[in-house]
């Protein structure tokens, strides 16, 4: 098994602000997953029950790899426009690694607060 997961700190963000979050990818002995050669990476934000996906995210798309990928760090950039129409309120969020061999890893997992913009 690559993975052991982990429920991240609540994470708190304003709609309609551009969102940041790095993520480091480890494997079950807590060491950095090498990120090298990886077929896709996958955040999604949806409802806290699991029920809906609000937006998903994926490697090339806003999720870009750092150098070196061996240390297992990943950055995701949410444009401004896509958190503008999200309610005020709690969401769940995900990261999801599959590899070229077809292993699927949630890496992490947690709860995200959204804001309203004074």
């Amino acid at each position: 098994m690559r993975q052991a997961i982990a429920v991240h700190d609540p994470l708190q963000f304003f709609a309609g602000d551009s969102w940041e979050i790095q993520f480091d990818c480890n494997d079950i002995d807590n060491q950095p997953l090498d990120l090298t050669g990886v077929l896709a990476i996958e955040w999604t934000l949806g409802t806290v029950d699991g029920s809906s996906v609000i937006m998903t995210k994926t490697l090339g798309d806003a999720i870009t790899v750092l150098s070196p990928p061996a240390e297992g760090r990943c950055l995701l950039i949410v444009p401004a426009g896509d958190t503008a129409g999200l309610a005020p309120g709690y969401y769940r969020d995900q990261l999801r690694v599959t590899y070229g061999d077809g292993l699927v890893s949630t890496q992490t997992s947690g709860r995200v607060q959204v804001f309203m913009p004074l």
